[in-house]
């Protein structure tokens, strides 16, 4: 079955998407690794057409096939993970060695399918699985420009340092990035609202981080300090022209996204996302990559999987307009 019901190859496509079926860490609820293929099997109820962009009607998006390996690897790695989430990591140092060699492995998967992407020209998304997937992508996208931003769309800062020993945690994803040699020159997060004292002072003392919390945005909004036009106008000012997007599903508010992991009250709106990404286009922001992560249905239902393809055909098409800004 293909992508949004769109007959092209990869060759033929300019978003190429690699499917990371990968949720070893988390620590919650769980599914997420089967993401890809549902959301491939409820993109076809897409329509392609867009009043607002219409030049845009025949899209050309390709996702690759889910690898097994890595799915086999995510299920066997996910149950020494719990192992050491029911005792803890000194009492299953082998566990925990384990898991962080998979992580590792993984990592280093990503980086090289996004490194062959590029190198055919192509624009290259990232479709989990959990959040601790984008790592290598970011490398690789760092090799290839410069200069660069990431706006991060989610719940939770994602800052942890190596979470119940896990280096690469689905809660650490930013932590290791920010302290990576391939570090964005600005990360803009926004819809943040459930987090640590650790995680806020990292925050704080690091210059290159701008935070939207959602409790500030919430309480312009409904004081009408600001609108909506206003946030985003400040949110794209912090960001490169170059920007890559990392969307957690829990960004959203919890009504669009029931299956996630760690769902929390709050959260960005269907169409204030919409908007906010309309608005980068508007102001001349080149989409150069991005990931969707923590897409999970509940059972019997294809409902997240809906809305993460819809999240997903966004992204795409943002990246499409955008590529030769």
């Amino acid at each position: 079955m293909s992508l949004f019901d769109i007959e092209c190859t990869e060759e033929e496509s300019s978003v190429v998407i690699t499917p990371v079926n990968w949720e070893v860490t988390t620590s919650y609820g769980g599914g997420t690794s089967l993401a890809p293929d549902q959301i491939r099997e409820a993109s076809v109820q897409i329509d392609h057409f867009s009043a607002k962009y219409p030049t845009h009607n025949s899209p050309k998006y390709f996702l690759r096939e889910c690898n097994d390996a890595i799915l086999k690897s995510s299920q066997t790695n996910q149950k020494k993970a719990q192992e050491v989430y029911e005792t803890s990591p000194e009492d299953k140092p082998e566990l925990l060695k384990q898991v962080n060699e998979a992580s590792e492995a993984l990592n280093d998967w990503v980086y090289q399918e996004t490194k062959k992407t590029l190198e055919k020209g192509k624009i290259a998304g990232s479709l989990g699985g959990d959040h601790s997937i984008p790592y290598g992508a970011i490398k690789a996208i760092s090799e290839k420009h410069e200069e660069f931003s990431i706006l991060h769309i989610d719940a939770h800062h994602d800052f942890r340092e190596a979470y119940f020993g896990f280096t690469h945690s689905h809660a650490s994803i930013f932590y290791n990035v920010m302290k990576s040699d391939f570090a964005p020159n600005k990360l803009v997060q926004v819809g943040i609202r459930d987090y640590c004292q650790e995680e806020y002072d990292f925050a704080k003392k690091d210059n290159r981080i701008s935070v939207f919390y959602d409790t500030d945005t919430s309480e312009k909004l409904l004081s009408g300090q600001q609108t909506w036009l206003d946030i985003c106008h400040e949110i794209t000012s912090k960001l490169n022209q170059k920007v890559y997007i990392s969307f957690d599903i829990d960004g959203l508010e919890p009504a669009l996204c029931p299956g996630t992991g760690t769902p929390v009250p709050g959260g960005l709106n269907f169409s204030q996302w919409q908007f906010l990404l309309d608005h980068l286009i508007h102001k001349k922001h080149q989409i150069i990559g991005f990931d969707l992560v923590e897409v999970a249905s509940l059972e019997g239902s294809d409902f997240d999987a809906n809305i993460g393809m819809r999240i997903l055909y966004g992204l795409c098409r943002a990246c499409d307009l955008t590529k030769d800004f």
